[in-house]
This record gives structure tokens, C-alpha cells and sequence, in this order.
């Protein structure tokens, strides 16, 4: 998800906004305000309603992806960061849920807080309005009420909604085929998608009055097909490249390498007609770094000839990093922003770097396995998963 914005970090997860939450912002906040004048408030005072109503709103989303993610980081799944956008929010993981009840309990836990927040706007507004304060009681039972709509609405049974990962991990957990469970909640998402837009048709056409809240959910169930879809889309990648390494790939799709004294103008010549964007830099026979073509189209021509690449490299201790025998699709989800990616291997005292995979070599081997089609069924894919064999019991 492109044109991010990292605004902090809390217990070592990074909270990104997207682009698209400033639309989301400005339209929650005006209606919040218009709420607040209809029902008899001046504008001013329900601008600072509004205000404390939207900021509140988004609070209710981070509680609701961050229940996700700390369920998550003690079932060994790595959190990313969490990104606010047009929709509200999304966890997002670089590592695979390895068993269906770890699914069930961080997916769960996101509606659940989403519930217990609504309880406790729901108690807040009620004690506020017994003592008098009326504004309180306004904002926080307008918060309650909708923390209950999400909680409820998220656990509509269809992908990406949260109850269509928790029908995801029962379909898994009685199957033991996590790829049968994935594509089943996708079909059950674009079901659900389909009837959500249904209703939005109907609602714009014969409910004048409720017109915007139509197009809304024409464009709420537009999203979740195309989330949908591509759920579907990613697992057939998964199946395809399931078994293919990323140390087979470095070993097999080579790249172009130069030391580290080469100058610039040579590397400009490689890189005009390698077909590659980035090369290997190495120093004593180990991997330095890599130059990245748009690194170099910054260089004036004048200062490529006899400069070192070495001063215009990427060390590649600032790329995000995965071990050789990582499969090809857990690369694809730790290659962070379209840079390449370093291989590492243990050895004694540490890692060592052995190469860089870049994203137009990832890029290679799905476009060309997704048009061979898939070999064989992966070897997992019909036995049930390591499990203890039943989901979460309460308070387990």
C-alpha cells in the first residue's frame, strides 16, 4: 500500500496513515458537525464536538488493529505496522499464520475490543448525561454506537472482514487445507460484497433520502470485492511459487556484480543494458551493497566518471533482509518499498550476507509461474496443519 506516512510508533509497531485517510478524516469530521447542528447545537460548539468525536473515532480504529496486532506478536507472526486509510485500518503481518486457532484468537480480538470499546462509550455517555454533561453524553454515544456498528459489521462472515478470516480458521482447523479455507472466505466476501452493493442500488434508486448512505455502500461493497478477489489472486501466487526459496532464486537469477572501486560510468553503462535496475556491489569477495539505477539517473554526467559506486551505493545493511531459505512469498511480504532485498545465511557468530534478490526478479518468477500453472499440489496442502486440534476454548 503506496504513499504512506510513518507518524510514530507504539510498543515497536509503526502507525502509517495513507493518503486517502485525509478524505476519510475531513468527511467523518463534517458529519459528526452536521449531526451536531441538526440536532439543535450551535456550529460552534459542534465544530469542537466534532473535533473530539472524529479524533475519538480513530482512536476506536488503532485500539481495534493494535488488539490485532499484540494477539499476534506472541503467536510468532511478525507485525509490519499498522496503516489508517479511506476504509480504517489495516494490520499488517510479513510473516504466515501457522495455525488455524492463532488465526481465530488475533482475528477475534480485533471486533471483540471494538465491542468493549462500545461498552465503555456506551457507560460514559450514560453517567455523563446523570451528571449533566450534555456534550459528553452527545460525543460518547455517538462513539458507542458506532464501535458497535464496526464490531458487528466486521464480523459479517466474508474476506477481508475479521469474521471472514475467523470462518477462515474453522474452515482450516476442519479441513486442515489453509488454501481451501482461504479461497472459501474469499468466495463468501465477494457474496457478501455483492449483496452489500445490491442494497446500496436499491437504497440510491427508491430511498431519495438515503441516497448518500447508498452510494456509500456501493463503494464499501465495491472495496471488499476487489479486496476479495485479490485474496484470491495472492493464494493462487502462493500455490504456484509454494516450495521455490529465495537462495534457489539468488543461485539461479544472478546479478550483475561489480566491486566496489568500479567507477560510476562504468556501473551507467551496465545498468543501460543489463537487464536489471540494480547491481551488486561487492568488497573483499563479500556483497557491500547495491547501486540502484534511480540513485544513479540523479548523479549530474559530469561526476559519474572516476567516483567510486561505493559513495553512491545502498549498504546493504539498510535493506530489509530474509534468510536463503525463506520461501519466494515471504519475500514478496518483507520487500518494503519496492527495494531489493538481502539474503542472509547463519554462520558462526552471526549472518552472513550471501546476495540481493530485487523486486524485478521476484517479479519474473510469479508473472512466469502463474502462466505455467502449478506443477504439482503442494506437499501440505491435503494434511492438517501442527495443531493441537481444536480452536481457543474461553480464556484460553
Amino acid at each position: 500500500m503506496g504513499h504512506r506516512i510513518t507518524i510514530g510508533s507504539i510498543a515497536g509497531i509503526e502507525v502509517r496513515i495513507h493518503r486517502s485517510w485525509v478524505l476519510i478524516a475531513l468527511l467523518i469530521g463534517w458529519s459528526f458537525w452536521n449531526r451536531f447542528v441538526v440536532i439543535g447545537y450551535a456550529p460552534t460548539p459542534a465544530v469542537v464536538m466534532a473535533v473530539i468525536g472524529a479524533a475519538l473515532f480513530f482512536f476506536s480504529v488503532l485500539v481495534h488493529e493494535f488488539a490485532h496486532a499484540l494477539e499476534a506478536q506472541p503467536r510468532g507472526v511478525e507485525v509490519s505496522g499498522i496503516t489508517l486509510f479511506l476504509f480504517g485500518g489495516v494490520t499488517e503481518m510479513s510473516s504466515d499464520i501457522r495455525r488455524p486457532r492463532d488465526e481465530f484468537a488475533l482475528t477475534a480480538i480485533g471486533p471483540f475490543s471494538s465491542l468493549v470499546l462500545a461498552a465503555i462509550f456506551g457507560l460514559v455517555a450514560f453517567y455523563s448525561a446523570q451528571v449533566g454533561l450534555e456534550l459528553v453524553a452527545q460525543v460518547a454515544g455517538l462513539l458507542g454506537w458506532i464501535n458497535l456498528a464496526l464490531g458487528v459489521f466486521n464480523l459479517l462472515p466474508g474476506a477481508p472482514l475479521d469474521g471472514g478470516r475467523i470462518l477462515r480458521a474453522l474452515v482450516w482447523w476442519v479441513t486442515g487445507d489453509r488454501q481451501r479455507a482461504v479461497r472459501f472466505a474469499a468466495r463468501t466476501g465477494q457474496l457478501l460484497a455483492a449483496l452489500i452493493v445490491s442494497f446500496g442500488i436499491v437504497q440510491l434508486l427508491f430511498v431519495p433520502a438515503a441516497a448518500i448512505g447508498g452510494i456509500w455502500l456501493i463503494v464499501i461493497g465495491g472495496f471488499l470485492a476487489f479486496a476479495a478477489q485479490s485474496e484470491i489472486a495472492q493464494q493462487a501466487i502462493d500455490e504456484r511459487l509454494g516450495g521455490l526459496t529465495v537462495g534457489e532464486l539468488l543461485h539461479r537469477d544472478e546479478l550483475v556484480t561489480l566491486t566496489a572501486d568500479t567507477d560510476v560510468a562504468t556501473a551507467v553503462e551496465q545498468l543501460r543494458v543489463g537487464p536489471e535496475g540494480t547491481l551488486a556491489i561487492t568488497r573483499d569477495g563479500r556483497t557491500a551493497g547495491v547501486l540502484l539505477l534511480e540513485d544513479v539517473a540523479k548523479l549530474p554526467a559530469d561526476q559519474r566518471a572516476g567516483r567510486p559506486v561505493a559513495e553512491v551505493m545502498l549498504p546493504v545493511e539498510e535493506l530489509p533482509s530474509v534468510d536463503g531459505g525463506a520461501e519466494i512469498t515471504e519475500a514478496l511480504r518483507e520487500m518494503a518499498g519496492g527495494r531489493p532485498l538481502a539474503v542472509t545465511a547463519d554462520e558462526e557468530g552471526g549472518k552472513r550476507i550471501e546476495g540481493v534478490v530485487t523486486p524485478e526478479q521476484l517479479e519474473r518468477v510469479v508473472r512466469r509461474s502463474l502462466q505455467l500453472g502449478e506443477e504439482q499440489a503442494p506437499a501440505a496442502s491435503g494434511t492438517r496443519p501442527d495443531d493441537a486440534g481444536h480452536l481457543p476454548q474461553a480464556g484460553g
